[in-house]
């Protein structure tokens, strides 16, 4: 990993997850697991496996924590915590606040505190951590070697069953100029310690979305270009309607259906020509975010027998089982690029693997969260899936606009959509978009987990004046549609 600036924070942060002193141990005769990738997902896989007594490896080639601790959810969020404030400072005469003129973002001082809560979380991780446990840890590039076989930096590790759990990394722009001209990707963007005055951000999707907003409200002129016609295009369209329009109030450049042909560089300058752009858009620095794809170059998957697709990546059974039956696989497709779904599948992985008894299978009710600012979460099927897979849909929605709490907080913005299969009260999913909506969805999550209809989420009582209490309401908008739409019984006419 490379960290920049290496200042006291970093230090820390490099100490806790990949110190530059550690020695490999030598390798146990056999191991009942060893987990390769040292990310949530295989730090879950090898506490559980520990926790049953099983002899455990993990092997490491970059940093413990992975993506997620070091150039994911941890900085990210941090940031966007920061940029929200400048939001609040900027509309701050709407709540009758009086900000002295000329106020700034400190950039540098944003991206230090980034560096220090980064390094304190990663003390969570910390590589000694999993060895007072009772795993050996080996930092370095694994390799198959053969079937049960596996080298790192010289050593050889045999397997009676491994995970790999080695995540996703960023797909390039492959366009003439580009290398040349540098871009940044989620792997570099965190050690910028100045602020771009122009920044383009190349993608659509939750990244783009998140950063390009956070480097806005910082002060940048945010230009972000999108392949499609929308924003976030695999979500709910009224939300990327919604959220569109709010970028632009803000004050970012939108091009759409638009696509990059090369790039020049002019001095300091970047120069992208677009399809769309002919004449050119000049920008300090460039941010690519055009997906992700699996991380396993590197791993010589064929001396293992384990089958790959470059676009859908390690390919499985339900049960995260690979063409070899001593190798399972979590988190390496883009289908479950988040955290909390790769911790989760870990758990179920290392079952199927270690543990006698029924399978388990990946049906699994994943709730969802880009964290723009409002946020939009998801869960379940949206109204065009349900429709693909032949389920008649209804949506039921309400508006914060009418919920006492957001009108007090000035939060209006954003609704909440419950998508029930058609004539009852059973929830196929839902979309929240709202200040705090990933801290919203898990209460349908939690109702579709338990098999519960809309009459649960109705039927509890919600703290008055909150913003959660519009689940409520629409939870009773939707009962009495639902009511209208069940014909009576016989029995019941009668």
């Amino acid at each position: 990993m490379t960290a920049f600036p290496m200042d006291e924070y970093n230090r820390l942060l490099l100490n806790n997850i990949f110190p530059k002193d550690w020695k490999n141990p030598p390798p146990a005769k056999v191991y009942d697991l060893v987990v390769i990738g040292g990310g949530p997902g295989g730090m879950t896989a090898a506490t559980v496996a520990l926790q049953k007594k099983a002899r455990v490896a993990i092997v490491e080639k970059a940093h413990f924590g992975g993506e997620c601790l070091n150039v994911g959810c941890i900085p990210s969020k941090a940031l966007l915590r920061s940029s929200r404030l400048a939001a609040e400072i900027r509309d701050a005469a709407e709540m009758g606040m009086r900000v002295p003129e000329g106020w700034s973002v400190d950039f540098a001082a944003v991206m230090r505190r980034m560096r220090k809560t980064r390094s304190e979380i990663s003390a969570f991780d910390r590589l000694q951590h999993f060895t007072q446990l009772g795993a050996d840890i080996f930092l370095g590039t694994a390799r198959f070697a053969g079937p049960n076989t596996l080298e790192v930096e010289g050593r050889v590790l045999h397997f009676k069953k491994t995970l790999i759990a080695t995540g996703t990394e960023p797909v390039v722009l492959d366009v003439p100029g580009i290398k040349k001209a540098g871009y940044l990707t989620n792997q570099t963007v965190f050690n910028l310690t100045a602020l771009p005055k122009r920044l383009a951000v190349i993608g659509a999707g939750p990244i783009s979305c998140e950063l390009a907003q956070a480097f806005a409200r910082f002060g940048s002129h945010v230009t972000l270009i999108a392949r499609g016609e929308r924003l976030l295009p695999k979500g709910d369209t009224t939300a990327s309607d919604a959220l569109r329009a709010h970028f632009e109030k803000e004050g970012m450049q939108l091009l759409f259906s638009s696509h990059v042909q090369r790039c020049e560089t002019r001095g300091s300058e970047k120069i992208l020509y677009l399809d769309t752009y002919p004449k050119g858009i000049s920008v300090d620095e460039m941010l690519i975010a055009i997906g992700r794809r699996p991380a396993v170059e590197d791993l010589e998957l064929d001396k293992a027998h384990v089958r790959f697709d470059t676009k859908t990546g390690i390919l499985t059974n339900d049960a995260l089982q690979t063409h070899n039956p001593c190798i399972f696989v979590i988190d390496v497709s883009p289908r479950y690029n988040f955290t909390h779904v790769s911790m989760e599948l870990a758990k179920m992985a290392v079952h199927n693997a270690l543990f006698e008894g029924k399978t388990l299978r990946t049906s699994l009710i994943i709730p969802r969260c880009t964290f723009t600012d409002p946020e939009i979460a998801e869960v379940g099927l949206n109204e065009k899936e349900a429709k693909e897979q032949g389920i008649a849909v209804q949506t039921v929605t309400q508006y914060l606009a009418d919920n006492v709490r957001a009108i007090l907080d000035g939060e209006t913005m954003g609704f909440v959509k419950i998508h029930l299969k058609q004539g009852t009260d059973q929830i196929l999913g839902a979309t929240i978009m709202a200040r705090h909506a990933g801290e919203m969805i898990s209460e349908i999550s939690v109702a579709m987990s338990a098999q519960k209809g809309l009459a649960a989420i109705a039927e509890a009582i919600h703290p008055f004046p909150t913003q959660a209490e519009i689940l409520r309401s629409v939870a009773e908008a939707g009962l009495k549609t639902v009511t209208k739409a069940v014909k009576p019984s016989k029995k019941a006419a009668a």
